[in-house]
């Protein structure tokens, strides 16, 4: 009873099983196959029985070994191998390969074998060999420097332009050499805990710039870029990383942040001798102005004085303002403004109402554009406020629909009726006119209560120099 049943579990699993199994006679014939047999090489139970296992299975360049195992196994050992067999229809599939003496009193009267169908695997292990390959010459013949290290701060593996960068002749010197990242690499050790701080907060690092030594003591520049890619269970990690040496261009930065010191310098030198020259210019008409009688002559002499103070206050914000090339409109405007009503007398001054905006403007816009404010209200002053009790001027300057809009008003008399600039025969409208129409401006002129300019410059003008 107990011998049928141990004989079913066998048949059972003889039939049943996933692998493909046979049995051979001494001889490596073919006694008896499973379905699995049948399935994997094609082959039906009439076409198999009695023949050469080898006949059936091994093909070309594979009979040789073939016979070679079927020796093997008819001697009475065992195999165990990966190989490539073939189906009834010539197709190769590879398989792995169990084959077992059996023997009866010490004589081989028989041979177990089994054989399993290994191609997909071998598929993926050749996909990953391939993908290992690539990343190991990507890793090797990589132009920047890559390598594996420890949080505890050694080198567990670097790429040849790592030791190039380092000025090694091999890979295995620089993790040899340098066993103590901290305090051989870096040249302020305090930027090893700041690295590991900003890698232990967000997982990653970019562009972390440090100061390194080479082998032979010399400092360079280098730039991290890392990510942690393992952790150990006592809370130590890997740390996988790129490394560029940017030694090169820290020092051309270094020269270029140089020569725009200097540069700046002299600009700043510039600017303060045309300020100066120009407030001697202006000292000159202003002494010229004290000594004619003539009341006419001696106004002149004052207009021209305004005009070179407006065009030398931007030569002296530009020489105050660490933007060398930038001048503030907003605050540009109301200096000019207070310059120009410091010279009126306090009892004829207007009030003046300022909604400025900071607004910044290269060199080549603020002069043309102060001298152009300086007109407007000293015009304003001259002419707009006979017997005007408490006059008054506005002056605005926003941005207006990607524009720059500069408005003057004034509570005054108003233009004459008939007035048209473009034929106006005073210098300063036609200094006016003639410095909008440079800037490509574009201004409305009207009576409301007093005169109202408004003037739009396009963004390709005030932003110039920028």
């Amino acid at each position: 009873m107990e011998t049928s049943i141990d004989s079913a579990y066998l048949n059972s699993l003889f039939e049943n099983s996933p692998e493909a199994i046979v049995l051979l006679d001494e001889h490596n014939r073919v006694i008896q196959a499973n379905p699995e047999f049948y399935r994997l090489f094609g082959y039906t139970k009439a076409e198999v029985e009695g023949r050469h296992i080898d006949m059936l299975v091994a093909g070309g360049e594979e009979y040789a070994e073939a016979v070679h195992f079927s020796e093997e196994a008819e001697a009475g050992r065992h195999l165990n191998a990966e190989s490539i067999r073939h189906r009834k229809d010539g197709q190769p599939v590879e398989v792995s390969i169990l084959g077992a003496p059996i023997e009866v009193e010490g004589k081989v009267v028989g041979i177990f074998g089994i054989y399993r169908d290994i191609s997909d695997r071998k598929r993926v292990e050749r996909k990953l060999a391939l993908s290992e390959r690539k990343h190991r010459e990507l890793f090797e013949n990589a132009p920047i420097g890559i390598f594996q290290s420890t949080s505890e701060g050694r080198f567990i593996t670097v790429n040849d332009s790592m030791a190039r960068i380092f000025g090694f002749d091999d890979t295995e010197s620089v993790v040899a050499y340098y066993k103590d990242l901290a305090n051989t690499l870096y040249y302020r050790p305090g930027r090893r805990a700041q690295f590991l701080d900003a890698l232990l907060k967000d997982g990653e690092v970019k562009n972390f710039e440090l100061e390194a030594y080479r082998r032979d003591e010399v400092v360079i520049w280098v730039s991290l870029n890392a990510r942690i890619s393992y952790w150990y269970n006592n809370g130590s990690f890997i740390i996988d990383g790129f490394i560029s040496d940017m030694t090169d261009l820290k020092q051309t930065e270094h020269k270029l942040q140089t020569s725009l010191r200097e540069k700046n310098v002299l600009l700043q030198e510039v600017h303060h001798r045309v300020k100066n020259n120009m407030q001697i210019i202006s000292s000159m008409l202003n002494l010229e102005a004290m000594n004619v009688g003539n009341s006419h002559n001696k106004e002149l002499l004052f207009v021209m004085q305004n005009r070179i103070q407006a065009m030398a206050l931007v030569h002296e914000k530009l020489y105050a303002s660490e933007q060398i090339e930038v001048v503030d409109l907003g605050e540009y405007t109301r200096e000019l403004c207070m310059q120009v009503l410091d010279v009126i007398s306090k009892e004829l001054a207007p009030k003046v109402d300022f909604r400025l905006e900071s607004i910044p403007a290269g060199i080549d816009f603020s002069v043309p554009y102060g001298l152009i404010v300086n007109e407007l209200v000293m015009n304003a002053y001259k002419h707009a406020f006979e017997g005007i009790d408490f006059p008054k001027i506005t002056i605005e300057l926003r941005h207006q629909a990607g524009q720059l809009m500069l408005k003057i008003v004034d509570n005054g008399v108003g233009l004459p009726d008939n007035f048209d600039i473009a034929k106006t025969s005073t210098l300063g409208m036609n200094l006016i006119h003639s410095l909008i129409v440079q800037l490509d401006g574009q201004f409305s002129l009207f009576n409301r209560k007093g005169t109202v300019w408004e003037i739009l410059f396009p963004p390709g003008k005030w932003g110039a120099g920028l």
